[in-house]
């Protein structure tokens, strides 16, 4: 169980770091050759991504709080899954 949740944050983090970089990146260097300019869209682009980057992030860590805290508070309902509880009724 925790070796799963460690693979799916480091896929979700990488995925979320590179794949802005590189679509925004990408479309910042393609600019850049249409217009002429020199690394002017290229940086825009990789800006734009450390944005969308953090905020990724930033809801990412803030879902695990929530599951955190949740799981801290009602330990036997998060463990068992909803499905005790109403066989349990």
């Amino acid at each position: 169980m925790k070796s799963q949740v460690l693979r799916q944050a480091f896929l979700f983090s990488t995925t979320a770091i590179l794949g802005p970089i590189l679509v925004l990146g990408g479309l910042g260097y393609m600019l850049d050759n249409h217009f002429g300019t020199n690394k002017l869209y290229l940086f825009a682009g990789i800006g734009l991504a450390f944005v969308v980057t953090q905020m990724l992030m930033f809801r990412k860590v803030k879902e695990f709080s929530r599951i955190s805290s949740a799981m801290a508070q009602k330990p036997e309902q998060v463990a068992s899954g909803p499905s005790a509880e109403t066989e349990a009724k």
